[in-house]
């Protein structure tokens, strides 16, 4: 059965190590999307945003004590209460300008927040395609003719 319902879209779950609370992204808020926290498996008891100027792709650190998200170009991270939820205020880290366009994830945290794992696409490179084509036994055998 579904966990999560909206009639907005709702990206990157994640569930914390601890136990307890989901960490998600939703356009919601009316356009850009936001990071939320959600109580589970009880989903009616609690829900908080976390990010303040939009955020997306949340990852837990510290054994569910802090979360990680992505804003633009920088990574963000927030101290979380496990029992309550309650978030700290989101702090900067770091520039992060490494976000290939079409990847569900552009990151990963290590399970103690001290590492990051990043995607960096070289300047001026250009993005690979995939063409798929289909009946193409067809289209040979018609060339043969």
């Amino acid at each position: 059965a579904p966990v999560l319902q909206s009639r907005f879209n709702l990206n990157h779950v994640s569930a914390s190590p601890a136990g307890g609370w989901l960490a998600y992204d939703s356009d919601e808020s009316g356009g850009r999307p936001e990071v939320y926290l959600q109580s589970y498996p009880d989903v009616g008891r609690d829900r908080h945003q976390v990010s303040t100027k939009g955020g997306s792709e949340p990852r837990w650190t510290r054994g569910g004590r802090e979360l990680v998200y992505r804003t633009d170009d920088s990574l963000f991270a927030v101290t979380v209460d496990p029992t309550t939820g309650e978030t700290g205020r989101p702090t900067a880290l770091f520039a992060f300008p490494y976000h290939p366009e079409g990847w569900s994830w552009t990151y990963d945290a290590a399970a103690d927040g001290s590492r990051f794992l990043m995607v960096k696409v070289p300047p001026g490179s250009v993005p690979r395609r995939v063409e798929v084509v289909l009946n193409w036994f067809g289209e040979l055998k018609a060339k043969e003719r």
